[in-house]
């Protein structure tokens, strides 16, 4: 189901749902961020059943549940890169709960389509 294709019902449930994952992902402590995080913790945080969440973001976010973490921990990752310049992307990448910066920088390309390096150079 595309989110285009959401039926009526899908989309006021969605809706109510789209609040407390809002809430979720603006939270100051940026839990999306812990290394390993699995829909299971995502789910008890948010007080919501595992399969509700993970259909949730597949139709809504159009993605699956590590798909979604790791768009997350890139756009935070976008904005701790250029917020310092000079800052290692070792530390970065442990900041951002990725296991080391070969992992970031694998993750940051599949979703930006440039390594962490580009993209500071060119932003």
């Amino acid at each position: 189901m595309s989110p285009e294709n959401i039926d009526a019902q899908h989309r006021d449930a969605f809706a109510s749902i789209d609040i407390i994952v809002t809430q979720w992902t603006e939270r100051p402590d940026k839990p999306f961020l812990k290394e390993s995080i699995t829909i299971m913790q995502v789910a008890e945080q948010m007080e919501l059943n595992t399969r509700l969440l993970s259909n949730y973001i597949n139709n809504v976010k159009g993605r699956n549940f590590n798909a979604w973490i790791n768009f997350l921990k890139v756009e935070e990752t976008k904005r701790a890169l250029l917020a310092d310049r000079s800052r290692p992307l070792g530390e970065i990448a442990y900041e951002m709960g990725f296991t080391d910066s070969a992992a970031m920088s694998k993750i940051f390309k599949s979703v930006e389509g440039m390594p962490p390096s580009v993209y500071r150079q060119t932003h």
